[in-house]
């Protein structure tokens, strides 16, 4: 599943930025809902729900130690009947936990230690759960009888549950949480439920932790933040940091579903005036993930979320990931969107966003699966393309040749015939070059026209396309 072509890339000048890198090959499941995180010891985990039915197997693992370069299989699963309908990895200080629906229970599973747990309390339909600073979870869970929201909370990986437990209200559903640095507690759910439910309102509550595992609330922190209920809002999570929090949900007919915020300066007292990120105009926004983090001195939200044609073409330069940031300064401005997927993004039903990875040494990462024929193949790109730097460029697959007098090396290992195309970041077709290689050959495209950017090359022949990103620089 490797692209059989690598861009060699050579560079004018030794200045340092970062991008988006080539894709990584993850593995081969069906598809479902899926997470990722790193583990304290600097491994990435990503838990992938297992969508074949009574096959044995509930949660398949897959690790890596090279930052998301190379996958295998992890030398733990988690056993199980059914399909399991969400799945989140959570980092506590010393291990990643894995919280997952198996029917109607809540279960925990240590990635370190193979230790199990479950919220027993009540049986649920839906839940999500966060981690503290000190690494509590803080749990809640949609009732499986009905529309209510209930939370608890675990100081030992969801081996048992000593925190306060509590009704939220009986007139919830589907439970999205945020915890900031500070412990201060962002959850929001749709409610009163209608009938329709996505054309319920979505309402968010603030909570402060006096200790871990206790949180204090009034009925003055619950108030609704989208308040239309004549359109659809699909998926919706906040993220929160040092007094911020942005909000996200997607909105509109599912066909045609776009992308909206609004940011809170003070916690989430008060939100000011929703916006529009991305959608219309002939696309769709199916799937976002949402984080806010400290980043070279500064606080940030960092989003990601499949954009598609309508209908889709199945192209990955139309039908693809972008990432967009705002900083603490000015919340609401977000960058212009770039575009990082060289594999068509699937995203399926309420849980399957493409995951969203912080690294703790700053980097960032995204998982995701793309659909096949019979299975999705799942990827991985990491925010470290680091231009001007031979270790880095050598470990993301690049080597420097530098200068490159203004052309890009097209190297190969087998024969090829057919056409190179050059996309900027926003989709658009800049160049077309015929291409004709034999095995061992090389070619040299022109791009010394082409402003400073990232840039998507795609190898287009009859028996499909192989795209490669790199980063046009001084």
């Amino acid at each position: 599943m490797k692209p059989l072509f690598t861009l060699l890339l050579g560079l004018v000048s030794a200045s340092v930025s970062q991008a988006w890198g080539p894709d990584s090959f993850m593995g081969i499941t069906m598809a479902g809902s899926h997470d990722a995180a790193e583990a304290p010891n600097g491994q990435l985990i990503a838990a992938l729900a297992d969508t074949a039915a009574n096959d044995g197997i509930l949660i398949h693992f897959l690790v890596s130690d090279d930052q998301g370069q190379t996958w295998s299989d992890a030398p733990y699963s988690i056993a199980g009947i059914g399909v399991c309908q969400r799945v989140r990895m959570l980092r506590l200080p010393n291990a990643v936990v894995c919280a997952y629906l198996d029917g109607t229970t809540v279960r925990f599973y240590n990635t370190a230690t193979a230790n199990s747990g479950a919220y027993m309390a009540y049986s649920a339909s839906e839940f999500d759960a966060a981690v503290s600073s000190t690494g509590w979870i803080y749990l809640f869970v949609q009732l499986s009888t009905g529309n209510s929201i209930r939370r608890a909370g675990s100081g030992d990986g969801g081996i048992t549950w000593t925190g306060n437990e509590a009704l939220v209200t009986g007139n919830g559903a589907v439970p999205r949480v945020s915890v900031s640095p500070a412990d201060t507690v962002i959850l929001n759910y749709y409610g009163p439920v209608l009938a329709d439910r996505p054309k319920s309102r979505i309402r968010a509550a603030f909570y402060n932790t006096s200790s871990p595992g206790n949180l204090n609330v009034s009925a003055a922190n619950f108030q609704d933040v989208v308040t239309d209920d004549t359109v659809d809002k699909w998926r919706y999570a906040a993220a929160i940091r040092n007094g911020r929090v942005w909000f996200f949900w997607e909105q509109g007919p599912a066909a045609t579903s776009t992308l909206h915020g609004r940011v809170s300066t003070n916690n989430g007292a008060v939100y000011g005036s929703p916006f529009q990120l991305a959608g219309g105009n002939g696309e769709r926004i199916a799937g976002f993930t949402a984080i806010a983090r400290g980043w070279g001195g500064t606080t940030r939200c960092e989003l990601i979320y499949a954009r598609y044609s309508v209908p889709a073409s199945g192209d990955p330069a139309v039908d693809r990931l972008e990432y967009r940031t705002a900083s603490a300064g000015l919340p609401s401005a977000f960058s212009s969107a770039t575009a990082f997927s060289e594999n068509v993004p699937r995203v399926e039903g309420i849980n399957g966003a493409p995951a969203l990875v912080p690294l703790a040494n700053g980097l960032l990462g995204a998982a995701w699966g793309s659909p096949g024929n019979v299975a999705t193949a799942y990827f991985f790109d990491l925010h470290d393309v680091v231009t001007g730097s031979a270790e880095r460029d050598a470990v993301n697959g690049f080597r420097l040749l530098g200068p490159a007098h203004g052309h890009l090396i097209i190297r190969g290992a087998g024969r090829f015939d057919g056409a190179a195309e050059l996309r900027d970041d926003a989709g658009r077709l800049v160049a077309r070059h015929a291409l004709r290689l034999a095995a061992g050959e090389d070619a040299l495209l022109p791009v010394d026209v082409l402003p400073n950017g990232t840039y998507l090359v795609t190898l287009v022949e009859r028996e499909g396309r192989r795209s490669l990103r790199f980063v046009q620089q001084p």
